[in-house]
């Protein structure tokens, strides 16, 4: 599919967990996530963004995170996120 940019706002926690999760299951195609105005996510969050990279990788394609503030991006290195991810 096309590549799509989506922007994640505000926080991503389990309040916000089943929204997003219904949304991102709808994506197809290699994804940019852009956390520019992301402020902090949970591990229900970072559930969400592992399950949405194994669906995807599963047919090729991946899950590119852009613009993450210095907290969000200290807790991807410390959760080996840096790994699984292409940070931009």
């Amino acid at each position: 599919g096309d590549n799509q940019q989506i922007t994640i706002t505000m926080t991503l926690t389990a309040a916000e967990a089943d929204q997003a999760r219904q949304f991102l299951d709808t994506v197809t195609g290699t994804v940019v996530l852009d956390f520019t105005d992301l402020a902090y996510i949970s591990s229900a969050g970072l559930g969400i963004l592992i399950a949405l990279h194994h669906r995807l990788a599963a047919t090729g394609d991946k899950v590119r995170c852009r613009n993450l503030n210095r907290n969000v991006g200290e807790l991807f290195r410390i959760a080996g996120f840096s790994m699984i991810f292409d940070i931009e």
